[in-house]
């Protein structure tokens, strides 16, 4: 019976390991296949980054040019701005009146063209057409314009 029990034991010993062989192998397919599927989804991953990584690159891109139409538009506006300032220093520059009415007193001996001015910008380009000699300043009177 020993040598039986020897035999029997020494089988199942046998098919143990064999079970155990044939569990530790289908373990290893298993992650095998874990591996494989863990390659292909961090692949899939990697492309899904390349991918944002391109199209954020592109937004980004886009941002930019969008910031950068922001700020063209800015001194566009600004030097719009300074243009039509300009232009209204000018007209108010060119419409207002150049001369103004000026009060004598009797006796003054000496008139120039200055003080009928309203401003001496315009000095340059004013000039005297009636003779001053020709004024009779002994009188009191109001010349109509």
């Amino acid at each position: 019976m020993s040598k039986k029990s020897n035999k029997n034991s020494k089988r199942k010993k046998r098919v143990q390991a064999q079970k155990r062989n044939i569990d530790n192998k289908k373990i290893n397919e298993k992650i095998e296949i874990k591996i494989e599927d863990t390659k292909k989804e961090t692949a899939k991953k990697q492309k899904i980054n390349k991918s944002l990584n391109k199209t954020s690159k592109k937004e980004n891109k886009k941002k930019q040019v969008k910031e950068i139409s922001i700020k063209n538009k800015r001194i566009r506006r600004a030097i719009f701005i300074i243009i039509i300032a300009l232009l209204v220093v000018l007209i108010y520059l060119l419409a207002r009146p150049k001369f103004k009415d000026i009060t004598i007193e009797l006796g003054t001996k000496q008139i120039t063209v200055d003080d009928f001015l309203v401003s001496k910008i315009y000095s340059k380009g004013a000039s005297q057409i009636t003779d001053i000699s020709s004024l009779d300043l002994t009188k009191v009177r109001r010349t109509r314009s």
